[in-house]
């Protein structure tokens, strides 16, 4: 409860000033247990004790967080977008942000997956929109060979970066071998690759599609739009 000084509210009935004096005076926070003055952190803390103590084991467990998953992942995919503005494309930050692609689309499909689970389908169509810009374009040749580039740098790192025995054409003759008197520890594992990506996830028209239609299902006039232009110009 809040409380004035002492006396000063008893001033409200004695005709404006006693009103203007009462609204001037310097308001406590009361601890209604202990009845003692209490400041406004003591009081957000307690009320949190309190509510803790009301809670269930299970709830206790449950992390709430203010927002919107699905805005923020609208304002990563945007600032992404700005980045590589900002960067020279013949320079080689650009080609490494280039690789974050597959990785901001494979997030965007998980949590519109989630969204559709918990049946957020407005939210899920968002994502799904945002997917769709970043695949239209692709070309299924070209996006085989960019998610096998931004999978091999995933699995393997740089490639200046690996032993030069492993890169030889020799190294898939030694693998399993385990000689290193006469085999290099870098050829042991073979050649890397990223040849097991499954086909049918590089199938973008069939992802746009399947995508377009969500949208055109649960989406927004303007989401329902941009994917109608994106299905056409693909």
């Amino acid at each position: 409860a809040a409380v004035g000084k002492a006396g000063k509210m008893k001033a409200t009935g004695k005709g404006g000033e006693g009103a203007m004096s009462a609204m001037a005076a310097e308001e406590y926070l009361i601890n209604p247990h202990t009845g003692e003055v209490e400041s406004e952190e003591a009081r957000a803390e307690r009320l949190r004790i309190e509510a803790e103590a009301k809670m269930s084991p299970e709830e206790l467990k449950t992390v709430r967080v203010a927002g919107s998953l699905s805005l923020f992942l609208s304002r990563l995919d945007e600032e992404y977008t700005k980045s590589l503005q900002r960067i020279s494309p013949h320079s080689i930050e650009y080609v490494n942000r280039l690789r974050d692609e597959s990785k901001l689309v494979e997030l965007l499909t998980v949590f519109q997956r989630y969204f559709e689970r918990v049946g957020e389908n407005a939210d899920a169509a968002m994502l799904a929109e945002l997917r769709v810009e970043h695949l239209y374009y692709r070309h299924d040749s070209i996006a085989v060979q960019v998610d096998r580039a931004a999978k091999f740098h995933e699995k393997y790192g740089e490639t200046h970066l690996l032993h030069p025995a492993c890169m030889s054409s020799s190294s898939d003759a030694t693998e399993g071998k385990k000689d290193f008197k006469t085999i290099n520890p870098g050829a042991v594992g073979g050649m890397p690759s990223t040849d097991s990506i499954d086909p049918e996830d590089l199938d973008v028209a069939k992802q746009i599609s399947d995508l377009c239609t969500f949208i055109y299902q649960y989406g927004s006039d303007r989401q329902k739009t941009r994917a109608m232009l994106c299905h056409i110009y693909h």
